[in-house]
């Protein structure tokens, strides 16, 4: 399809962007290139593919459409340049140059090639737990070093056999340059061992015995991509109520692995942005409404008191092979303690994970970072993640103008970093909490590891303005402190430019953060100006949280602050006279307008008088708990929540509702309905407090931020509302709208503005 002579070809330049990394997307442009007869060649130039190719104009103008339509990535940016024209012949792979943070891969889920491979017979992969492509396989979880070459990663302990050799290096072959290409001649290997590290069987024994063990209701320790899970027939109640006792986690519900999108389907609502989340290359845990009619048995313990279940689909080979002979959903859940990071190495898990599972189905591949599953929703019909892990992580984002050299350290729970590159920021997987000393080993190499990577040297390292957080003291003293419900705010904006422009009004409405006044924030209205600047033009009432962080574990103590505010009479219990004590001198009862802790203040107050109360055992639980009992419950009217101005500051005034609330309860009302009365009293007060700023606000720009937005009744109910109200409303999708995002937030905050030094 190409020219005859040089006054009938051209050349071009193009610089592509976009997930261009680890994908395969050099080899796929080889063989483009060569399908439409062209010269040149393709090379990584940091975080850009740039192609030089050579031909006929038409067969170029065909060749970036291709490009554009079958490119394995997504949101495909192309610039072009006319060169002048060389005369080459042949198209080829040329040497990297240069690389930086834009260009850290993900790890990509089992393709379909590899899985029609892995189920041939005639195949020489047939039933290879290892087996990947230049489209698939580990990227993160095995990387040592950028860019992204076997030798800079942890695959580079096996040397590829003859076969694999000849298959790299053929232009025509589908695993032409994949950079982690083994076989059972020459790949990883996997093992059954027990407790005591004692190896079992190899290979196909050791994957049938673990079938065996599983059906026989043993708990098995899966090495998966990013580290162990721990892995029981979802049906065997009493192997599930074995495993929550040895993993000391007692309500907090499991995820569930199933085998075919069917079998999603036959215990959920699976439309189809959810089957394209669950079959798609990053492959995430999945929270899915239950059907009513399931048809496949499933532990109660499982998931228990919430109307949806987490579930996910093998991203590994080994996942599926193990998922497909047993031919049942299994609870797949982290290799870890409750809070701990999971366990990422063979002889670690024997340790950290002995009195767990009976046996380790390991392999001789090391992994290099743990990697949590990531965990999505669909909100309004739009993918929602609520952590980053394994096919996600890292996350990069490219934003509307450059950035100062920064890394941020986030908050302490749902701990992430992030670091800033010439024209966007890199936000890491999950890292846990960081009140567990483990959890800060892992947080330090992470930071280590970004300042090491990064394009340029951070100059600004920015944290949270909680005096107390491990996450700031990680950081230098003259760190850049950004409010916590600013950084929320900023997240959004981080994601949404330049949709989202300055000014916009945020609802940030979580659990707690430190206030610049000393008080515990969590239901604010801030005016967002950009550069890092800001105002908070609205928020609730505050009460007081009697013992501090004792009232977050034991939320009856919110309760009663609520109750004696609203002039509501609770049952007496001994307990509440010291509480009172606290609340009414103020000591160790810090102020909060946190919405969450109004969350769970309610469901305290419904649980007591129902006689159902005990202290939740994870963190959102009793939220999660409204939130079920508001999906169950019809069109109600809201309670009132009214505005009211102390210190000069509107502020919704929660104590008529409350009042409201105990009413109805004395009435019996039936729980789903005061349930939703609750949360349509919350949307009714967004729409409330920007009618109080209507004169003031000068946008209609609303962005929703913070982990109370991860309740999907309100965060639906709330944007159709101001959208009827005709509003422009957003909200953190690819970032975490909880405190997993906050190190997005404080980077574009703190970076944004001229350096002071």
């Amino acid at each position: 399809m190409s020219g005859t002579g040089a006054e009938a070809r051209e050349r071009w330049r193009l610089d592509l962007r976009g997930r261009v990394q680890g994908v395969g997307f050099r080899p796929f442009t080889q063989r483009l290139a060569t399908r439409f007869g062209l010269a040149g060649s393709v090379h990584n130039a940091g975080a850009t593919v740039r192609i030089e190719a050579e031909g006929a104009p038409a067969s170029l103008a065909a060749f970036v459409d291709a490009l554009t339509r079958e490119a394995p990535t997504r949101e495909l940016r192309i610039m072009r340049e006319r060169l002048p024209v060389r005369g080459e012949a042949g198209f080829g792979i040329a040497a990297s140059q240069g690389a930086d943070m834009r260009d850290l891969p993900v790890d990509i889920a089992t393709c379909a090639d590899c899985l029609r491979e892995l189920r041939d017979a005639a195949n020489r992969r047939h039933r290879y737990p290892f087996t990947h492509c230049a489209a698939c396989g580990p990227r993160w979880s095995v990387l040592e070093n950028l860019p992204y070459d076997r030798e800079r990663t942890t695959l580079r302990d096996f040397t590829p056999c003859a076969a694999c050799a000849a298959e790299y290096r053929d232009p025509a072959d589908r695993r032409f340059h994949a950079q982690g290409i083994c076989c059972p001649a020459c790949g990883p290997r996997v093992m059954l061992s027990d407790a005591a590290g004692g190896t079992l069987a190899w290979g196909d024994a050791a994957l049938a015995a673990s079938v065996d063990a599983l059906r026989a209701g043993r708990i098995v320790a899966v090495k998966a991509t990013g580290g162990f899970q721990l892995w029981v027939r979802a049906a065997d109640a009493a192997a599930v109520a074995r495993l929550r006792a040895r993993k000391r986690r007692p309500d907090k519900p499991f995820a569930l692995m199933v085998g075919s999108l069917a079998q999603a389907a036959a215990l959920c609502e699976v439309g189809a942005t959810e089957a394209r989340a669950l079959g798609g290359p990053t492959a995430p845990i999945l929270l899915l409404a239950r059907r009513d009619d399931a048809a496949l048995p499933i532990a109660p313990a499982v998931a228990p008191d919430v109307p949806e279940l987490g579930l996910m689909l093998p991203s590994s080979p080994l996942q599926t092979l193990l998922s497909e002979a047993l031919g049942e959903p299994v609870v797949a859940t982290s290799g870890n303690l409750a809070g701990e990071p999971i366990c990422i190495d063979d002889t670690e898990a024997r340790t950290r994970l002995a009195g767990i599972a009976d046996l380790f189905l390991g392999h001789d591949r090391r992994i290099l970072r743990a990697l949590d599953d990531s965990l999505a929703r669909v909100v309004a019909g739009e993918l929602q993640v609520l952590r980053l892990g394994r096919g996600l992580a890292p996350l990069q984002l490219e934003l509307s103008h450059p950035i100062a050299p920064g890394l941020a350290v986030g908050g302490d729970l749902k701990a992430a970093i992030a670091v800033s590159t010439d024209d966007g920021l890199v936000l890491s997987q999950h890292l846990g909490d960081l009140a567990l000393r483990d959890s800060q080993r892992q947080f330090t190499a992470a930071v280590d590891e970004f300042t090491r990577l990064a394009t340029a040297a951070p100059r600004r390292w920015v944290r949270d303005a909680h005096p107390d957080y491990h996450s700031g003291a990680l950081a230098p003293a003259d760190a850049h402190r950004v409010p916590h419900h600013v950084a929320h705010a900023y997240a959004c904006l981080a994601e949404h430019q330049p949709r989202l422009d300055t000014p916009f009004i945020a609802f940030t409405w979580d659990g707690s953060g430190y206030g610049p006044d000393g008080t515990l924030w969590g239901g604010e209205c801030l005016r967002i100006e950009g550069r890092g600047d800001w105002t908070r033009v609205a928020s609730f009432r505050s009460f007081r949280l009697a013992g501090g962080e004792a009232a977050v574990r034991d939320p009856r103590r919110i309760a009663v602050a609520l109750a004696d505010a609203s002039g509501v009479t609770l049952a007496p219990c001994a307990e509440y006279a010291a509480w009172r004590a606290q609340l009414a001198q103020g000591f160790n009862a810090p102020l909060t307008s946190s919405v969450g802790r109004l969350f769970d203040g309610v469901a305290a107050l419904m649980a007591l008088h129902d006689g159902r109360y005990r202290p939740p055992s994870y963190e959102g639980q009793l939220a999660l708990g409204l939130e079920a009992l508001a999906h169950a419950g019809g069109d109600v009217a809201p309670y009132p929540l009214p505005i009211v101005v102390e210190d000069g500051l509107p502020r919704l005034d929660w104590r008529p509702m409350v009042r409201a609330l105990h009413t109805d309860l004395a009435c019996e009302r039936p729980r789903a309905a005061i349930a939703r009365a609750f949360h349509a009293a919350l949307v009714a007060g967004l729409r409330h407090t920007l009618a109080a700023l209507a004169t003031g606000a000068g946008t209609r720009r609303i962005a929703l931020a913070g982990g109370v937005f991860q309740n999907r009744v309100l965060l639906e109910a709330a944007s159709a509302a101001l959208r009827a109200d005709a509003h422009a409303v957003c909200w953190p999708s690819r970032i975490p709208i909880n405190d997993g995002g906050l190190a997005a937030g404080q980077l574009l905050a703190a970076c944004s503005r001229p350096q002071e030094d």
